[in-house]
């Protein structure tokens, strides 16, 4: 049986079929390690986070200076963990 939200439907097992046939074959499962962290750590880091985002700005001038690879395949690779779930 089939859920529907918000004109979507999910798969009762939770697997989308039409985003498994874009992933690779290969695609290794990696189970979620959680560790609660205590009060105060998620205290800060929410802390921290937000002094993080509120000093962001939206810009709309382009430097010509090059980006490493590496940073854009870290870009890539969060962008990746955005989707998978």
């Amino acid at each position: 049986m089939a859920e529907e939200t918000d004109g979507d439907v999910y798969a009762d097992d939770g697997q989308n079929p039409e985003l498994l046939s874009a992933l690779p074959w290969d695609l290794e499962h990696v189970p979620l390690e959680f560790k609660r962290l205590p009060v105060e750590d998620t205290i800060q880091r929410s802390v921290e986070f937000y002094n993080f985002m509120s000093a962001r700005r939206t810009v709309r001038f382009f430097s010509t200076d090059p980006v490493p690879a590496d940073v854009i395949r870290n870009i890539i690779r969060a962008a990746g963990i955005l989707f998978k779930h």
